[in-house]
């Protein structure tokens, strides 16, 4: 690239970033997915006119109290959650739409002036995705939705009628799912975990509830000034009588098969009458005295319901899943369907985790075929370390499954689960389920999927595969519970409350298929790359839209998926045919619905998927040789001609991560360039800023380019000594041959040739654009930091210093607040730090690198201690010391291992970049230049093996030195890293670099020197190390 194209890259690429911000919508949802598109709220004008409001942007309108209901056209297509008006003219809708791989959010505010026939949008909000909206009159209002970094409270108000908002001071939130502002300037709003908070004098502040575990709080209203109801998952309720200050359970008081059964969703108050539904929407609980008896009413549907609403104390409606809307004249006693876009679920999708469900089966038989499908995920994600998202995992796993073109997907709240890197046993993962379900998980587990089976009543379910050798104990758990459940499913004697006082039905699965791991034989293969004509792309193409709502980076499906079927209760083969075969499913009947057109010219899409095949293949070949692909940049038109903008752009996505594993990070930046340059709207052109901001500002990437690197990781030469189990090599120091810099010239590609301030001026332009196209992004610590040590390098510490003063202010998120603090306590060095110090103590002679750790150097260090945040880590305590001269960072390593360990021992010689995944090893995150986003990654497990990366570049291979000695209770390990592997200069007294270290212990658990920390790297919980 020369002068004159770099020049080009600040006027071209970064005027794409312009849009970045003004990205349009999805187009507007095909008629046909609109019947059965979720309903989230509901809400009546009077006994005659009303309004529904839910998935695809979709708005329903009756004007005859619900005897028939029409579509009115919406401007969006995103998810709706919540609908209002005060009078019968002015009203308004909210909601908002995720962004993949990023999982930020954009809030959506529709408003109507002529009473609901025409909804136009709030243009230039930079609020996040929302959940609820009230107004008091035409111009006070209130929003309530997810937190972001530049509104962390994620509660708003109004004065002008929804043009401008400004957000309610407060602390970082996890986001709120319903509110009450009822009062002229207070309110009250709950959401994720039992989190509840109050509102007054436009500052939200924390309130207490009675302890409610990890359940959600889904519903919140008020009876009067002092009366209010809560309701969440589990079977929770919850009254006040002091406007909220104390909360009182009511759930104890409700038969044992509602309470523990039903998952409460929606709400409704009139007077001292109370309404109450939820999943199953078989029932609906009414109270006429202020929850002090209760009444069961039946509906006569079992698919959830999402919210209810009641004129009166007789006339009310309530709409859910699959477009169910239902009416009822009599207090609820009795219920009639009005409205819905099915009764059943075709395909039920049984999964453990998001990240297991196959978005290609679903975008197949759902999205193309019609069939109705829905997701129940069983496992509480990852319940320690992870960072917060703006969008929670569940609202994500939604989205994907609705973005594939099926109906929706839930969770269950009870079994939580930890890291599936710790590679816990199955009887582990029990283990854990019954410390919080009373030792009864099982019994739990297996009620719960035999309810949703007989609610979504499937004929077809797919599951994970089975792994009896133990290799995903997860899965297996997952496969077994959910054959168990199949069989008794069917067979009124198991759990009779269900059909009793929950009023389900038996019902039989037809067919159960499980995902089968590649390469593995298989009863039915999916081609993944085939053209769905009704979808307009192949299927891997509609998938990677739910896949990027889960997943952080774009990964190509495999080419094919694999099924097999474990339950078939078809007589002879017809069943094994297709995943429907001898299901008769009628085209818009009960399970299935209308089919729409095919979407283009079908010759040209199929010449489109057969060149994307063609281009998929190449692409798969940079991993075996990263030299076969440089050629293709400059070929960019020809290899994306003729394909769709979003097939292009996921393309060049892949080819740019292909180059980044294969060492050439320097094409991965070109190639995210031309991404940015040609696609700005794509949904990946976000995550592509992102990562060119961290490649232009990091020092480590810049230090790598700069340098030849060879892999040469050594234990010392000497006399072996045998130890039980392993064998360690003693030797004292070695010599290190210099190795030069490379020489560069301007020729170079992206950044390849550039010197540090020419790096540091290319992510400071990037950020300077998004601070005005895109601000929400621009906010992001995750953006921000990287843009302070670009400042720095480029003398503009005052810049970087504005920053870190503003991360002092309330509602930032307390751990990247104290990465803030840290540095102004490096700078100015008053009071206390703000974040844990390690001193790396200045080393008076070289250590003797044999893994005892008897030298001098160590009993002059102090010892970095690493601990669980479980607090499950006493018998297996670790901790880490360092210290360093003028050529050499030596680090120290002391772990007892847990009682009952399994580590295998291997007697081979070290290969390079082991897998070191089974093994107990501690990871050395080392930030040399403060920017809490890249860094240098160094593991050692307790054989001494190794494995190292930089910027996620597992061919980066710095010459380093390592001893360790593995004994029956203990290991040790002494390391030895050149500083110039790692900086161009040595550090001075006084200097400090962030360092994350973490010590992962498989079927034990996780150890880190600070908090947060996660396996999935929290850069926000790095430490300082300071040099003596």
């Amino acid at each position: 690239m020369n002068q004159y194209s770099r020049v080009c890259f600040a006027a071209t690429t970064l005027a794409c970033l312009l849009t970045l911000n003004t990205r349009a919508n999805p187009p507007v949802a095909s008629p046909e997915l609109l019947p059965d598109a979720e309903l989230t709220d509901v809400f009546f004008l009077d006994p005659e006119q009303g309004f529904a409001v839910g998935d695809r942007g979709v708005i329903w309108m009756t004007v005859d109290g619900g005897q028939s209901w029409q579509w009115t056209r919406s401007p969006v297509s995103c998810r709706l959650e919540s609908i209002h008006f005060i009078d019968s003219r002015n009203g308004w809708i909210v909601g908002g739409h995720s962004h993949p791989y990023t999982h930020k959010s954009t809030a959506v505010i529709l408003r109507t002036r002529d009473g609901g026939k025409r909804w136009s949008t709030i243009s230039g909000l930079l609020l996040p995705a929302l959940k609820q909206v009230y107004f008091s009159d035409a111009k006070t209002g209130w929003v309530i939705g997810n937190a972001s970094a530049m509104f962390p409270s994620g509660i708003f108000r109004t004065q002008d009628g929804g043009r401008s908002w400004s957000a309610v001071a407060g602390p970082r939130s996890g986001g709120w799912l319903t509110g009450h502002f009822g009062w002229h300037d207070r309110g009250i709003v709950a959401g994720h975990d039992g989190a509840l908070a109050k509102i007054m004098a436009a500052r939200s502040e924390p309130l207490r509830t009675a302890s409610v575990g990890p359940r959600h709080l889904r519903r919140l209203d008020f009876s009067d000034t002092r009366r209010g109801w809560l309701i969440g998952d589990g079977g929770l309720i919850l009254r006040t009588e002091d406007a909220g200050e104390h909360w009182n359970s009511l759930g104890e008081d409700l038969p044992a098969g509602i309470a523990r059964q039903l998952d409460f969703r929606a709400m409704a108050t009139f007077g001292e009458h109370v309404w109450i539904a939820g999943s199953p929407g078989t029932r609906v609980l009414h109270s006429q005295d202020g929850g002090e008896h209760w009444d069961i009413y039946p509906t006569g549907q079992a698919l959830p319901l999402r919210a209810i609403t009641f004129h009166d104390e007789y006339r009310g409606w309530a709409v859910g899943s699959l477009g169910t809307i239902l009416a009822t004249r009599d207090g609820g006693k009795t219920w009639q369907r009005q409205a819905s876009g099915g009764d059943r679920a075709a395909l039920l999708g049984l999964f453990g985790e998001p990240n297991q469900i196959c978005w290609e089966l679903f975008a197949s038989l759902s999205g193309d075929e019609g069939y109705l499908g829905v997701v129940e995920l069983l496992h509480r994600m990852p319940i320690e370390g992870a960072a917060p998202n703006e969008c929670s995992w569940d609202e994500r796993a939604h989205r994907g499954i609705v973005a594939v073109g099926a109906s929706g997907a839930d969770f269950t709240w009870r079994f939580p689960v930890r890291q599936r890197e710790l590679k816990l046993t199955a009887t582990q993962i029990q283990d854990g389920w019954n410390a919080v379900n009373d030792g009864q998980a099982g019994d739990y587990l297996l009620e719960h999927l035999v309810k949703k089976i007989r609610q979504w009543k499937p004929s077809v379910v797919v599951t994970e595969p089975a792994s009896p050798a133990g290799a995903n104990p997860a899965s297996h758990l997952t496969n077994q519970f959910v054959l168990e459940a199949v069989s008794r499913s069917s067979d009124p004697l198991f759990y009779p409350d269900q059909l009793t006082a929950l009023g389900l039905e038996t019902w039989e699965v037809l067919k159960v298929y499980c995902t089968v791991p590649a390469g593995e034989p298989a009863t039915l293969d999916l081609n993944t790359s085939q053209l769905g004509p009704r979808l307009g792309c192949s299927f891997a193409e509609c998938a990677s839209a739910g896949q990027g709502q889960i997943e952080s980076e774009y990964h190509p499906a495999p080419v094919r998926r694999g099924f097999q079927l474990l339950v078939n209760q078809l007589p002879g083969k017809l069943g094994r045919q297709g995943f429907f075969s001898g299901i008769p499913l009628r085209v818009g009947g009960s399970a299935r619905r209308e089919l729409g057109p095919i979407q283009g010219d079908l010759q040209q899409l199929a010449r489109a998927a057969q060149r994307r095949r063609n281009l998929q293949q190449m692409i798969d070949r940079i991993d075996n040789d990263p030299t076969t692909g440089a050629a293709w940049i400059g070929q960019a038109n020809d290899l994306t001609r003729g394909l769709s903008r979003a097939a292009a752009g996921n393309i060049l996505s892949q080819l740019a991560a292909g180059y980044h594993r294969s060492n050439r990070s320097d094409l991965a930046g070109e190639v995210y360039e031309l991404l940015l340059q040609r696609y700005p709207n794509h949904p990946l052109s976000e995550a592509a800023a992102i990562w060119l901001i961290h490649y232009y500002s990091s020092s480590e990437v810049g230090w790598r380019l700069r340098r030849k690197t060879r892999f040469r990781v050594q234990q010392a030469g000497g006399t072996s000594v045998a130890l039980p189990g392993s064998e360690v090599r003693p030797a004292g120091y070695l010599e290190l041959e210099e190795t030069q810099p490379v020489q560069t010239t301007s020729a170079g590609t992206a950044a390849i040739g550039l010197k540090p301030h020419e790096r540091a001026g290319r992510a400071a332009a990037i950020g300077r654009l998004l601070e005005r196209t895109n601000p929400g992004l621009f906010a992001e610590p995750a953006v921000r930091f990287p843009l302070a040590a670009a400042y720095r390098v480029q003398g503009l510490s005052r810049d970087a210093e504005r920053y870190f003063h503003a991360l002092t202010q309330p509602g930032v998120d307390p751990h990247w607040q104290a990465c803030g603090l840290g540095e102004l306590w490096l700078k100015h060095a008053t009071g206390l730090p703000p974040k844990a110090l390690l001193t790396c103590s200045r080393a008076q002679q070289k250590p003797r690198l044999d893994g005892i750790l008897n030298d001098p150097i160590w009993n002059a260090t102090t010892a970095a201690p690493l601990s669980s945040a479980r607090h499950d880590d006493h018998d297996w305590p670790c901790v880490v010391l360092a210290a360093q001269d003028r050529e050499y960072l030596y680090l120290a390593i002391s772990a007892q291992k847990p009682r009952f360990s399994t580590n295998p021992t291997n007697q081979r010689a070290r290969p390079r970049d082991a897998d070191l995944s089974a093994h107990d090893r501690v990871e050395f995150l080392i930030d040399v230049d403060r920017d809490f986003a890249t860094y240098f990654r160094l593991a050692v497990d307790h054989r001494g093996w190794n494995r190292e990366s930089c910027f996620g570049d597992l061919t980066w291979n710095p010459r380093w030195f390592v001893a360790a000695r593995d004994g029956e209770r203990e290991w040790t390990c002494e390391i030895a890293i050149p500083l110039h592997e790692l900086t161009p200069q040595a550090p001075l007294g006084q200097d400090a670099w962030a360092i994350g270290i973490q010590r992962i212990v498989p079927q034990a658990g996780f150890q880190s020197w600070t908090q947060p920390a996660d396996i999935k790297i929290q850069t926000r919980g790095f430490g300082l190390m300071v040099f003596e």
